[in-house]
């Protein structure tokens, strides 16, 4: 095993002839190795998405049917804006879907909020019931959006992701949606020109 600790960019070019590249099942794979795969440089631009197809709830004639919502959407930039901020900080429930923001973001709630009733014609609220505790909630009640967007990115914080049918898009448009994640959830900063790895050769 080799050890690199806060290495700079001028490493010797011995330390990476040493790497094998192998073809190896999961299961075989080791804490601390590295993944090699290729970029993908297809580019397939899509206009429109059937959010119809997500939806997999099964209704019988017992319960009340859902709100009925659009589901042939332009992808452009409010619907893009509106799943990276889902992704970032969406999450959903049986009948609603929920953001959680800070209690300092009320013009953000408010985009959020007017985005939902333009693209999804569903009145959405702001719940400040937990601003003592740091947070405001976004909350619209639609049962099939909820089952839409859980199948569509993903459920809960550790297993959201972009769409499959998303990630071809221009480049233009997966910015839109990259930094509405960032908006949602992340920082920036300054890089420093250190490296902390471990690697397996």
């Amino acid at each position: 095993q080799c050890t690199i600790w806060r290495a700079k960019k001028e490493c010797p070019h011995q330390f990476y002839s040493k790497y094998k590249i192998e073809k190896l099942p999961a299961k075989n794979l080791s804490k601390g190795d590295y993944l090699l795969y290729p970029i993908n440089q297809s580019v397939r631009d899509l206009t429109t998405i059937d959010l119809g197809k997500y939806y997999t709830r099964k209704l019988d004639n017992r319960g009340a049917r859902p709100k009925e919502i659009p589901t042939i959407i332009k992808i452009n930039e409010k619907f893009l804006r509106l799943l990276g901020y889902y992704i970032a900080e969406g999450s959903s429930r049986r009948d609603l879907i929920k953001f959680t923001l800070g209690s300092h973001e009320e013009l953000f709630a408010k985009e959020i909020k007017d985005l939902i009733k333009e693209i999804f014609k569903i009145k959405a609220t702001i719940s400040f019931k937990h601003r003592d505790e740091g947070r405001i909630d976004i909350i619209a009640y639609n049962s099939k959006l909820a089952n839409i967007f859980k199948n569509l990115c993903g459920e809960n914080a550790p297993n959201k992701y972009i769409p499959f049918e998303l990630q071809n898009l221009l480049v233009e448009k997966q910015k839109i949606l990259l930094d509405a994640i960032c908006r949602g959830d992340g920082w920036t900063g300054k890089w420093e020109d250190k490296w902390d790895f471990r690697a397996v050769d």
